[in-house]
């Protein structure tokens, strides 16, 4: 899952356990932020 992270200036991605397993940023004011998945 994929997550904003606003206080940290950063997108992550969680796994199921709730650890950060990939990181993009620094990111100014990550928000309002779509993605379109066409596999599902």
């Amino acid at each position: 899952m994929w997550l904003s992270d606003g206080d940290n200036n950063r997108l992550v991605v969680i796994n199921e356990e709730g650890k950060v397993t990939r990181e993009v940023g620094p990111i100014q004011r990550p928000m309002h932020i779509i993605s379109r998945m066409d596999n599902m």
